[in-house]
């Protein structure tokens, strides 16, 4: 197992200005997160895995969301038996949403008036990499990858110049407010592709092209037991 620092298994689900959360302001989210895991009727879906009755919250983290104004994105890091995960969930003036990967619980609160805003670029590309990466496919979520410090490589990788290269072209938008193309490479099913998305105001966003770069992409595997992700550390994906 591998740690950082500060005690977190994995780097936050996506960048950004993440500050961990201590006393009063802790307790709080722990209160509310762990009601919500309460009402929560999931089955584990990784074998051997412990139900959530043997949960235990370890810290959490948070960052403010530019497209959610007031809101901000917490990650909880916890022990779901023996294993560590991390789960997320939106909090702000419309209360604290688990983020399950469905993108339902993301739409259903750009549904609520003023909740979502899609005026600027920050705003438009926040919510890109914060949908992309918490709304999950077949194969896991999609992973942006905006520079080559943000990849998790597994064990034993060593990326030459060719794989480093794949990764040089940044996120790249243009559009108008309330209308977004965003392209970005993005790591999904252990592939590393080129994608372009666009987004509207409601915060609809879809995937109209995409151009394979490189299979295998030699970055670490993960998991989920529910909302969790589980990092694999060392393991391809």
């Amino acid at each position: 197992m591998t740690m950082d620092e500060h005690g977190w298994c994995a780097a936050p689900i996506i960048p950004g200005d993440w500050s961990e959360l201590h006393g009063a302001d802790a307790l709080t989210m722990t209160f509310e997160i762990g009601a919500g895991f309460d009402r929560l009727d999931a089955s584990p879906d990784i074998a051997g895995a412990q139900p959530f009755d043997d949960l235990r919250i370890e810290r959490l983290r948070a960052r403010p969301l530019a497209c959610y104004p007031g809101g901000l994105l917490i990650e909880v890091q916890a022990r779901i038996g023996e294993q560590l995960g991390l789960s997320n969930h939106l909090y702000g003036p419309w209360g604290m949403h688990l983020l399950d990967g469905g993108s339902a619980v993301l739409h259903d609160l750009n549904d609520v008036d003023g909740a979502l805003s899609l005026e600027t670029l920050p705003q438009a590309l926040d919510y890109h990499r914060l949908f992309c990466n918490v709304v999950r496919g077949d194969e896991g979520r999609f992973r942006v990858i905006a520079a080559p410090e943000q990849v998790a490589w597994h064990a034993g990788a060593d990326p030459g110049a060719e794989t480093l290269a794949l990764l040089d072209r940044p996120v790249q938008a243009r559009g108008v407010p309330g209308f977004w193309s965003i392209a970005s490479p993005v790591f999904y099913g252990g592939a590393l592709f080129r994608a372009r998305f666009e987004l509207q105001r409601n915060g609809m966003i879809e995937m109209v092209d995409d151009e394979p770069l490189e299979t295998p992409f030699p970055a670490e595997a993960e998991s989920w037991i529910g909302p969790f992700r589980i990092p694999h550390w060392g393991v391809p994906a």
